[in-house]
């Protein structure tokens, strides 16, 4: 299992460090951090190597290893399988490269992959047996930074990205507006006495976004550090060590947003830690789209991917220790 988590998480492969900020005053001091417990868990069988969970209003989607049965799809409130769907290849609908987590954009009843050699967007609808592409749209970005990381939507005709520093390209976000075809540079490092690379690395980051594309969280995986920003790449809010314990380890590394608000999934805790059969529990953070941790919650299972339900309602989560259940957890109201 070690090995299956290392190759996950390999894009994050970095050193850690702690910040040595101060912590933020006044932030989730009425958080308790109160044990969440599974209501139940769905044997999903032995053929999935889950690398993602996404949700829609009635489908949960399993992200697997491919390179076959990139998806499966699975009904919602009942968690019955559907079908499974998707290959690696270079046909209509099929897939250049290995689809990662941080590549899927969900909205309405639509998947939206991120195609990172062929440069584009593919949408694809989900059917009654079948994901069926409906369109596909170049990136305006002409690659000098770098790959595009974590194309995150926030309109039909806007996103946001991650990027490398090159030159005096130091700046770590992408607007990316599709109707003009124009990506525009914005925000800054923490610490910009770093190198390139070496800055890019150690503020590696995932984005979580607002449904209605107002809004999006980055969230930094080996630094305590969450920002928010606008829809115009204007920083609203910076939290700095707001975590219930200190690592070197990871801090948070997947997010989902609803309408109400981002869950952030915060391991921290070692690699190591977080395959060992006992003792592993991640805290998982309840952040509104103003900037405050509203609530958070210690999952009773070691849960390494997860997704929120449409409705904020429900958990699902997986776990390479459990690795044929989906455990679901339900939320407080």
């Amino acid at each position: 299992m070690r090995t299956t988590l290392h190759l996950v998480l390999a894009i994050f492969m970095i050193s850690a460090c702690t910040s040595e900020e101060p912590r933020s005053p006044g932030v989730g001091d009425a958080v308790t951090y109160d044990t969440l417990t599974t209501v139940r868990s769905v044997d999903v069988g032995s053929d999935l190597n889950v690398r993602g969970l996404f949700a829609t209003d009635s489908t949960l989607i399993v992200l697997n290893s491919g390179p076959e049965q990139y998806f499966a799809l699975f009904s919602l409130p009942d968690v019955a399988p559907l079908y499974t769907w998707g290959v690696q290849g270079e046909g209509p609908g099929e897939f250049s490269a290995p689809v990662s987590a941080a590549s899927i954009n969900m909205f309405s009843n639509v998947v939206e992959v991120d195609d990172a050699n062929r440069q584009v967007l593919r949408a694809f609808e989900i059917g009654e047996d079948e994901l069926t592409l409906t369109h596909e749209r170049p990136l305006p970005y002409d690659g000098r930074r770098g790959p595009l990381n974590t194309v995150t939507r926030l309109d039909s005709l806007t996103y946001v990205a991650t990027v490398a520093p090159a030159g005096e390209d130091r700046s770590p976000f992408l607007l990316v507006d599709l109707a003009s075809a124009e990506s525009r540079a914005f925000g800054e490092y923490p610490d910009l006495r770093l190198s390139g690379r070496e800055m890019y690395e150690s503020f590696m980051k995932r984005l979580v976004a607002s449904p209605d594309g107002s809004a999006f969280y980055a969230m930094y995986l080996n630094h305590d550090r969450v920002r928010l920003y606008d829809r115009r790449g204007e920083l609203v809010e910076e939290r700095v060590d707001v975590g219930p314990r200190e690592t070197t380890g990871w801090q948070r590394i997947f997010g989902h947003g609803t309408q109400h608000f981002a869950y952030m999934l915060a391991p921290l805790a070692e690699e190591e830690e977080m395959l060992a059969p006992e003792g592993y529990h991640p805290v998982l953070e309840v952040w509104d789209w103003s900037g405050s941790l509203v609530a958070a919650y210690t999952l009773a299972e070691p849960v390494h991917f997860f997704t929120v339900s449409a409705d904020d309602r429900y958990v699902y989560g997986y776990s390479f220790l459990n690795p044929e259940e989906l455990m679901i957890f339900e939320l407080p109201q």
